[in-house]
């Protein structure tokens, strides 16, 4: 496997990362909120598409001069506002988050197929070193009988088949 992602960060630009993401929180929190999975779950669901109709709404209601107390035309206004910088903000969000996890993935899957080949190199020295036999015996014990992703997920199913049997 070829190695890509070989180039740690600086300490000082991880910090300057890190100094910058907490400064970019401390921005958004005081305007950005947390909800719970039941606030999520009771919020109204949104008609796909309905932002379309959304200029010919407020066209009409500023036309019949309406404004309700209970949705105040200047709260949706503001509403409007939060959530095109909130979208923006996404984005950009996903995309960080996406490149970090990527590359974080790519570096597990490089460290993997570098443990493999050391072990395997390492196994066939041993084969001749009683002592470098003994020291590798955690990691052949772990490769012989260590957790798989796959049996894992069969062990899973296999435990809950017979749970309900």
């Amino acid at each position: 496997m070829q190695n890509r992602v070989n180039q740690p960060l600086s300490e000082a630009d991880r910090n300057e990362v890190k100094d910058l993401i907490t400064k970019v929180e401390s921005k958004l929190r005081p305007v950005c909120t947390i909800m719970t999975a039941n606030e999520q779950h009771e919020l109204p669901k949104p008609r796909r598409n309905f932002d379309n109709l959304l200029p010919l709404l407020i066209s009409i209601i500023e036309e019949n001069h309406l404004d309700m107390p209970e949705t105040p035309m200047a709260d949706l206004q503001k509403d409007l506002i939060v959530q095109e910088q909130m979208h923006a903000f996404m984005l950009s969000l996903e995309n960080l988050h996406i490149m970090a996890q990527d590359t974080y993935r790519l570096a597990r899957a490089e460290i993997w197929d570098a443990f493999l080949n050391y072990y395997g190199v390492l196994k066939a020295m041993a084969s001749r070193n009683p002592a470098l036999l003994s020291r590798l015996k955690p990691i052949a014990d772990f490769m012989a009988n260590g957790p798989r992703r796959t049996n894992a997920k069969a062990k899973a199913s296999k435990e809950d088949y017979e749970e309900e049997a």
